[in-house]
């Protein structure tokens, strides 16, 4: 018999992501499963806060084509955002599992999708539920603030439009703290203190980034909820099949962020780990 070609099908080295930014463009594309799959089970923690949020979008609807009084709209978004409370809450224990997930992923470690989501829920749920307290502190600071310094608008404009950047940027700057938290909590063993206090440092010494990275997720459905009710429902769609894509970027941002402020210093080993990094002589393929 006449000798015949062998398959290759193993990847070589020169298939491998040897940055961040390809190994998104490799997860994108060639685990598309597990994205959709880790962005509906945590969407599953997040069904409360949708089902509330469309029926408070719906009810302070009527009241502004009604005509109400600026005191029922306070009173409908104040105690609106404390109904939500719980369930932001919830939403945030979801995005701390899927966190852990990304990392694994983003590592090439093993992975079994619902064990580890769990897994880490149950192992991090303490933590979690902190720094999700705080952010939606934050979140009720900024929401019912802005919403009653408008009150001021017209008679100081200057200082109102001052504090309500204020109550937004503190905000955006929990949000994204929160992310590092979930981010840095998936890899290194710390209490409470040390972790928020090094998650906020780190979001803080990289904030043009972070902010860029804000802007992407949950910036862009943010921008499609605001126009219309339809365009809502597209957000909330996409955010329901793809949120792991958002989560997967925030991972590959801090993980860059903790090998320049941690891993070189303290863990050389973990240094870019995840990519393929070429050594000198090294003609082996990798299989």
């Amino acid at each position: 018999m006449k000798k015949e070609k062998i398959k290759q099908n193993d990847f070589k080295k020169e298939d491998l992501p040897k940055t961040r930014p390809a190994l998104f463009f490799d997860i994108l594309k060639n685990q598309t499963a597990i994205i959709v799959n880790t962005s509906l089970l945590t969407t599953l923690f997040s069904i409360p806060f949708l089902v509330i949020s469309i029926f408070l979008y719906f009810i302070l609807s009527k009241a502004i084509t009604e005509g109400q009084g600026f005191d029922k709209l306070f009173a409908i978004i104040f105690y609106g955002s404390l109904i939500m409370s719980p369930t932001i809450i919830l939403t945030l224990l979801g995005f701390s599992s899927s966190f852990y997930v990304a990392k694994k992923l983003a590592w090439g470690e093993g992975l079994l999708l619902k064990n580890h989501f769990f897994q880490s829920l149950k192992e991090e749920f303490k933590r979690s539920i902190f720094i999700s307290i705080i952010l939606v502190l934050s979140f009720l600071l900024f929401l019912n603030g802005t919403t009653y310094l408008a009150i001021f608008y017209h008679k100081a404009p200057i200082w109102t439009g001052i504090g309500i950047a204020i109550l937004i940027g503190q905000f955006f700057l929990m949000m994204i703290t929160t992310f590092y938290y979930f981010a840095y909590q998936s890899i290194y063993q710390n209490n409470f203190r040390e972790t928020f206090k090094n998650s906020f440092l780190m979001a803080t010494g990289r904030l043009h980034f972070s902010l860029l990275f804000f802007l992407l997720f949950p910036g862009l459905l943010i921008a499609l909820i605001l126009p219309h009710y339809i365009s809502a429902f597209v957000a909330i769609f996409l955010y329901a099949l793809f949120n792991f894509v958002g989560i997967f970027s925030w991972t590959l941002l801090t993980h860059q962020t903790f090998d320049l402020f941690i891993n070189r210093t303290h863990y050389p080993d973990y240094v870019k780990k995840g990519l393929y990094i070429e050594k000198i002589n090294d003609k082996e393929e990798v299989g």
